[in-house]
């Protein structure tokens, strides 16, 4: 047996036995545990929207005040947060008046684009931290939602109107694939080469990726699969030889791990939202109670 074999991993062992032992109406593993939860930020304040600086010594949220009720179905902050994880200081980036949800920060670390409420409706921009500068890059009517840079940060894509639109940073140009289905929410995949959304076709919502390259929808679920709020990864370096790429997503109040390649999901967090994986495809931050959580996906045994 190769030594990348015999440095599997601890989580992916138990993912792959639970799957092979269990058949369900939806490829469902009910449950499977985690190697060990981390809080990162407990503030009594209501911190959302995680994501993770390109050097994972950060991670970058809104944070929004402890009472506050969602607004067109969202929570929205008036501060963007960056906490260090090597030393737990928090830094404030932004604070002002700005209606806040959603963030993503760029491949680079340099820029980060959130929405923001005009009052009416949201519209994507770009902040950049040092300049402490906005940029509003459409004004489309109705909400612009979810904002996610490319794996290459040449591209920012989002949703409106239940289709994708997206932002070409180099022509400043805006274009919007018009899809087969009503898509609801979605991620880049982990390629760069358009994305995974969960699409409602009429009848059911399923599971689809759309290939940007070939102009090309594929459904990835046989039958009906519901879900938001996606975010999917390559596996870690040292798991390339035994896993694919992963797609977790939140169900109801739990987060499911979602094998592409196997089309199986499990339970990995009973109660947690907002998912964001960290660069290196190992560990998840999510959104709890208020808290920003970290879970280690994938545990390498040496």
């Amino acid at each position: 047996m190769s030594k990348s074999i015999l440095q599997y991993l601890f989580m992916a062992a138990i993912f792959v036995l639970a799957f092979n032992g269990c058949e369900t109406q939806d490829n469902l593993v009910d449950s499977v545990r985690l190697p060990g939860t981390e809080v990162v930020v407990r503030d009594g304040r209501q911190n959302l929207y995680p994501s993770w600086h390109p050097q994972e010594e950060a991670i970058v949220y809104i944070s929004a005040d402890a009472n506050s009720k969602p607004v067109q179905g969202f929570v929205q902050g008036t501060a963007i947060r960056q906490t260090n994880l090597t030393s737990d200081s928090v830094q404030t980036l932004w604070s002002g008046s700005e209606m806040l949800t959603f963030c993503d920060v760029h491949p680079e670390g340099n820029l980060i684009t959130l929405c923001r409420h005009n009052g009416s409706d949201r519209d994507v921009v770009i902040f950049n931290p040092e300049k402490i500068t906005w940029q509003t890059i459409s004004r489309l009517d109705g909400d612009e939602l979810f904002p996610q840079w490319s794996p290459d940060g040449n591209a920012l894509a989002f949703l409106h109107d239940k289709k994708i639109s997206i932002y070409h940073t180099q022509s400043l140009n805006t274009e919007t694939i018009d899809l087969s289905v009503s898509a609801h929410s979605f991620c880049w995949h982990p390629n760069g080469d358009g994305w995974l959304l969960f699409g409602y076709d009429g009848t059911e919502m399923r599971l689809y990726r759309y290939r940007w390259s070939h102009n090309e929808l594929i459904a990835l679920s046989n039958q009906g699969l519901n879900g938001s709020w996606p975010a999917a990864t390559q596996p870690p370096q040292f798991a390339e030889s035994v896993l694919g790429p992963h797609m977790i997503y939140s169900s109801g109040k739990s987060l499911r791990l979602y094998d592409l390649d196997a089309a199986q999901a499990a339970v990995v967090v009973p109660q947690g939202t907002f998912p964001a994986w960290s660069w290196q495809g190992d560990r998840i931050a999510y959104s709890f109670d208020g808290q920003i959580r970290i879970e280690a996906m994938w545990v390498k045994m040496e």
